[in-house]
């Protein structure tokens, strides 16, 4: 099993752009595996969104900086989600702005 992953920590926005991304990867692949490493703030009101798409999700608690906390939580990413989804095979994070076009690099 391959998993697609971000993160969400902070602002509702980013919890917001990591759902759109969720959808995106399923609209692509339904069967494709997503999960989200986010703080309470990030998806405070959308939690019933989250638990609907996302396949696997870690909450971390909010810390006084969430840019600080989103830099820290991303050198912490590969034991988070292998203790998370320890039976995948690849993982993939995106950043939950990235834009992909095909057939560019």
């Amino acid at each position: 099993m391959n998993v697609v992953f971000t993160l969400a920590v902070g602002d509702k926005s980013w919890g917001q752009k990591a759902l759109n991304l969720c959808l995106s990867v399923k609209s692509a692949n339904p069967k494709a595996k997503t999960a989200l490493i986010h703080t309470a703030s990030a998806i405070a009101g959308l939690e019933e969104y989250i638990t609907a798409y996302f396949d696997c999700t870690l909450q971390i608690i909010d810390e006084e900086n969430p840019i600080q906390q989103a830099f820290k939580t991303k050198t912490e990413f590969y034991d988070l989600i292998t203790g998370l989804v320890p039976d995948a095979e690849s993982y993939l994070f995106m950043d939950a702005d990235t834009i992909m076009l095909s057939g560019r690099s």
